[in-house]
């Protein structure tokens, strides 16, 4: 009966230890491949209009051949967002809102990988000359995967869009929305990571509007409702821009270092914010 069991076990090492060979492998495989289609396509961005045919089909053709022979390997989906990158940049839109599909499909359980999927399918529209659909694409990112990191960037990637294509008027209000977005984000998650984050964005999108009054009172709502010190660090990029360059206020900077140098442990910020008030001390003579 023993000598069954270790047989049996001496069996299964085998398999695994076999099962992990093929395993390496084909990551290696997969990863040379991938290696040699990104060494072809970068000489295609060098000069798109003028690549060999022979060559854009080279590149195509290695990435495919990842996704059907290699399916398993951890590369896969990087392959997968490679091959989508590469269509649009070559303006196969046709082909690459296939592609983005298949993969919004194929990957439901990954929220973060679709979400990256469903944003490249409105940057195909995009690049294709049909904004209208792609901010429908983007506002339904907004809805459903708001609290991923692209999800959380687009609200701010449609407003910049409108203003790099001089339509001051609509990029105004894409920022305005973007501020809803942003305070109903904190809101719902107060005291997490995301709502810091929403606020600094908030705090930016002020800055850019010119609204320093407004900039400041999110910054104070963020003082009191984010004490912990890896807010309390990141919130000291924004004292000078908006209490001592914008709103003129130095002594209300000062008050704010005074605050955090107390509650912040770390003793090479404690220095730098010594110096800090130091500045303000010479400016307010």
């Amino acid at each position: 009966m023993k000598k069954s069991i270790l047989i049996l076990v001496g069996i299964l090492i085998a398999v695994y230890i076999a099962l992990s060979l093929l395993s390496t492998n084909q990551e290696y495989a997969a990863e040379k491949i991938f290696f040699a289609a990104m060494q072809a396509n970068n000489k295609i961005v060098l000069n798109p209009e003028v690549a060999p045919p022979q060559l854009l089909a080279s590149v195509e053709t290695k990435l495919k051949k990842i996704i059907t022979k290699y399916p398993k390997t951890r590369i896969v989906k990087q392959v997968e967002m490679a091959l989508a990158e590469f269509y649009i940049s070559n303006k196969k839109f046709k082909e690459a809102l296939l592609h983005l599909d298949g993969l919004i499909d194929k990957y439901p359980q990954d929220p973060y990988f679709t979400c990256n999927a469903t944003f490249m399918k409105g940057v195909t529209y995009e690049r294709s000359g049909k904004w209208s659909d792609a901010v429908k694409i983007f506002d339904f990112i907004k809805e459903k995967y708001s609290n991923t990191p692209t999800g959380f960037q687009v609200p701010i990637y449609i407003a910049r869009y409108y203003e790099n294509n001089g339509n001051g008027t609509a990029a105004q209000q894409a920022y305005l929305d973007a501020i809803a977005f942003y305070k109903k984000l904190e809101r719902d998650n107060a005291g997490q990571p995301i709502g810091y984050l929403a606020s600094a964005a908030m705090m930016q999108i002020f800055l850019q509007l010119s609204n320093s009054s407004e900039a400041a009172r999110v910054f104070d709502e963020t003082m009191k409702n984010y004490k912990a010190p890896i807010y309390r660090v990141q919130l000291l990029q924004y004292v000078d821009p908006i209490f001592v360059t914008k709103l003129k206020k130095p002594e209300k900077a000062m008050q704010i270092y005074k605050t955090l140098q107390k509650e912040i442990p770390n003793k090479q910020i404690k220095q730098m914010l010594t110096k800090k008030m130091a500045q303000i001390g010479k400016l307010k003579k």
